[in-house]
């Protein structure tokens, strides 16, 4: 206790040295020889106990004491009085609030021990006056409030800061019980049970009524307090306002519900890898993908995925060296083994102080666009990469009110985020499909659909759309993926329009196309050719070929051998039809024989047709062999004529000439040289007729009409008795030499037909002229035949109509026959004019 000054006042100087002595060791006195004195002393210098003597001149011990209070009210003070001066003492206790009193003489011992608890008085008062000093400093600075309550809800204590928190002042606090100020007031009942029942410190949040009447979110910290006898007194709280901590924290809360919701609704797969390439973090749609679960590539090597295991590492350097968002392509083995190809965006993703530590990446399976992409630039390559096409934009939304977008959907649509909140789903959509959208919200639906899409420009194009129900910011909202299927649907369009172009080609078409698996199983068969043997396209499609033409061994060995790996082409009787097949071999894309494909063609008129050919060919060559031997009989006869008629009577005239003797009588002369005439004019008559045969003079001088007309006359009805008539035009007609020639020839040929065959008894033959062509019908009343019936070829008729029927074909004529059985024959030549 040295650290304290203790000033002893005395009016004896020897009281003041003999104490001062007496505890020189113990404690730090201080002395003044009067009370003026003792309070200059305190003016210059701190002291903590006075001890005074009661009796001194001037200014007595108490008089003193009570200037000391007034100044000095914490310093402890004891007063040394004698036993008479009761009245002095009770002064001292009541007015000054003296620490004690002593009677001299007092006992060294007693005072020392006085004084030792007069300055452990001063000092636990001194500390519990710091401490009360800085509670109340504390209490009334600190930003969070306190209150305390009794049992019965009543304020007790509020802190200041309290009004700077809910908008009451302290006394407007204390006016009122706890409950008016909560929200839910039984929230204070069952805490105050649960404290009254576990004791200790309890975190609580409530929500308070301020004064302006908004409601705010608070977090305390409640406790009981106790009396002195350890009972419960009420309840001590310390509270802060965490309305906008709760705030972010739900924003945060709804921020990763977004995120979370997102992540897993995605149709496309993310995933962080660190430098290393190991797997960190990987979206739930890998599974979808690639057939792994998420716990397979999370630090997993993800090379080992890749065909090319060297790729992950190129796509580092490549975003290490020129940074950026970047696409990359590649192939992917799926668990199953098969390959699949891939589209991704990547970049590098940073630590805090902006060093790259993995890369981040979103990805989708482009295989099958791919293919398309494929099969397009094979046909023209009119269509881009499918690889170029856009991700899906995505929706959140709530009864068909957009609450989010991602950015692709600004990208994609045209609005931004602050334009589309608020809009209703449907303005994404065309008038014509917004009922369809509307249906799907409602119904909940959840599958793939396509409707055509309205961007803010007013453009539109084909979407596919995918939905999904969530629970997002404490409400059940619809997350809305949106994919441009621009590309797709014109490839769907075009291998669609292909494949009706392959239908209709292959149904059309007269030859028979068909598929046939390497088991046998008819797979295709279409073409028209199908109805000349009495079967449809699908009539056979899933039969067995070995079963259908068991009866056909060579071609099914045919087949065989393209199952092989040969192309066979050959031909095959069946039934009476003719078919030439071709038989190739069917490959899968990595060159395997899966079946075969095959072409068969009808033949069968075709081989008609060469045997008809051929019989023709071999008529024309004995047409031309007849026609060698009639042109060779008709100059036998013609020599034979000459010979025997003009030969004979010329032969007899030289004869008669040369036996004439011109000295004979004149008469006789006479008549020799009249015989000899009358010979020569008959040889005359004679050479006529055979010239007459071989080409009519009227022919070229008169015309057709008078040569047919002259020579059935003689030929037919002098020498035949069959009656003849002819009708048309006596004018000559314009034809050429050679055309007359040939249709006298034929006409005449014809007569001579229906009097070898005919047994007709009248013959009439007309000449129609029509400008253009000249029409020439024989008819007659003969036995005929059932033309129709028979329809008989002109090959089949003799030389005679077969030789007519060429002869005027090769001056661009026609030859039609008309006869009936018993009612005669009529036979048309038609041969163009000019």
């Amino acid at each position: 206790m040295n650290d304290y000054n203790i000033l002893y006042v005395d009016d004896e100087q020897a009281n003041l040295n003999s104490l001062k002595s007496l505890f020189r060791r113990k404690f730090n006195f201080i002395t003044a020889i009067s009370g003026q004195k003792g309070l200059e002393i305190l003016e210059a210098q701190p002291v903590q106990l006075i001890i005074a003597d009661q009796r001194m001149p001037e200014m007595t011990g108490v008089q003193f004491l009570k200037k000391v209070k007034e100044k000095w009210p914490d310093i402890k003070s004891i007063l040394f009085t004698a036993f008479h001066d009761s009245h002095v003492i009770k002064e001292a206790i009541n007015d000054v609030g003296i620490y004690w009193y002593m009677n001299k003489p007092f006992e060294n011992e007693k005072l020392e021990l006085v004084i030792k608890k007069a300055l452990e008085a001063y000092r636990s008062e001194n500390l519990l006056k710091e401490s009360e000093k800085k509670f109340k400093a504390i209490f009334n600075s600190i930003a969070d409030g306190f209150v305390r309550r009794d049992l019965q809800s009543n304020i007790v204590l509020v802190s200041p800061s309290v009004q700077g928190i809910v908008g009451f002042t302290p006394e407007e606090l204390k006016s009122q019980k706890i409950e008016q100020y909560f929200v839910n007031p039984q929230e204070l009942k069952e805490r105050a049970q649960k404290l009254l029942r576990e004791g200790g410190v309890h975190t609580f949040e409530s929500e308070i009524i301020k004064k302006d009447g908004s409601v705010i979110t608070i977090s305390s910290s409640a406790k009981l307090y106790f009396d002195d006898a350890g009972n419960p007194q009420g309840i001590e709280s310390v509270f802060r306002d965490i309305t906008a901590s709760k705030r972010t924290e739900v924003a945060l809360k709804e921020s990763e519900e977004k995120f979370r919701s997102l992540f897993n609704s995605m149709i496309d797969v993310f995933v962080r890898r660190d430098l290393e390439h190991k797997g960190v973090l990987v979206s739930p749609s890998i599974f979808e993908i690639t057939g792994y679960n998420i716990e397979e590539v999370i630090g997993a090597d993800i090379s080992q995925f890749f065909v090319d295991p060297q790729k992950p590492e190129r796509i580092k350097q490549k975003l290490l060296n020129e940074g950026g968002n970047q696409t990359f392509e590649f192939d992917l083995y799926k668990k199953d083994g098969d390959i699949i190809s891939i589209s991704s965006n990547a970049k590098l993703y940073l630590d805090n102080a902006g060093n790259p530590i993995g890369i981040e990446s979103v990805f989708r399976d482009v295989s099958e666009q791919k293919k398309a992409e494929q099969a397009l630039k094979e046909s023209k390559e009119r269509y881009q990469s499918l690889s170029d096409a856009s991700f899906e934009a995505i929706f959140i939304s709530e009864k068909g009110v957009c609450l989010e977008q991602n950015a692709l959907a600004e990208k994609m649509f045209g609005y931004s985020l602050a334009e589309a909140i608020g809009r209703h789903g449907t303005d994404w959509i065309i008038p014509e499909d917004r009922e369809v959208v509307k249906n799907s919200m409602l119904s909940g639906y959840e599958k793939p659909y396509e409707v055509t899409a309205l961007r803010k420009d007013g453009s539109t194009f084909p979407a596919e759309i995918q939905e999904r129900m969530m629970h997002f910011k404490g409400r059940d909202v619809r997350v809305t993926a949106l994919n441009d299927v621009s590309r797709r649907t014109e490839a769907e369009s075009m291998l669609v329009e292909s494949e009706q172009k392959f239908r209709a080609l292959v149904t059309n078409t007269e030859e028979i196309i068909y598929m046939i698996a390497k088991d046998g199983t008819f797979l295709l068969s279409e073409g028209k050719g199908l109805e000349k043997i009495g079967l449809k396209g699908s009539d056979v499609v899933g039969m067995s070929v070995f079963d259908l033409y068991k009866d056909y061994p060579t071609m099914i060995d045919d087949m065989k051998r393209a199952f092989n790996g040969e192309t066979v082409i050959t031909e095959i009787e069946m039934g009476d039809n003719y078919f030439k097949n071709w038989y190739t071999p069917h490959l899968d894309q990595k060159g395997v024989i899966i079946g075969l494909l095959g072409l068969s063609i009808n033949i069968t008129d075709q081989k008609k047709a060469e045997l008809k050919i051929l019989k023709y060919q071999n008529r024309l060559k004995e047409l031309s062999l007849e026609l060698t031997l009639t042109e060779e009989k008709q100059r036998k006869q013609l020599a034979v004529d000459l010979h025997d008629d003009v030969g004979q009577l010329l032969s007899s005239s030289r004869m008669q000439l040369a036996a004439i003797d011109f000295d004979a009588d004149q008469k006789l002369i006479e008549k020799k040289i009249k015989d000899i005439s009358q010979t020569l004019l008959l040889a005359t008559k004679a050479t006529r007729e055979v010239i007459f045969n071989l080409s009519p003079p009227q022919l070229n001088e008169i015309g057709l009409y008078a040569a047919i007309h002259d020579w059935m006359k003689k030929e037919i009805e002098k020498k035949y008795k069959i009656r003849t008539s002819i009708i048309g035009d006596i004018a000559k007609y314009d034809l050429k030499e050679n055309t007359r020639f040939l249709l006298f020839r034929s006409i005449r040929e014809l007569l001579i037909n229906v009097v070898k065959h005919a047994r007709a008894t009248s013959i009439k033959v007309i000449l129609i002229n029509n400008y253009k062509s000249l029409v020439i019908v024989v008819k007659d009343d003969g036995i005929g035949f059932d033309y129709e019936s028979e329809k008989p070829s002109f090959s089949d008729m003799g030389f005679g109509l077969f030789s007519v029927q060429e002869r005027i074909s090769n001056i661009g004529g026609s030859m039609t026959i008309d006869s009936r059985l018993n009612f005669g024959t009529e036979i048309k030549l038609s041969v163009p004019i000019g």
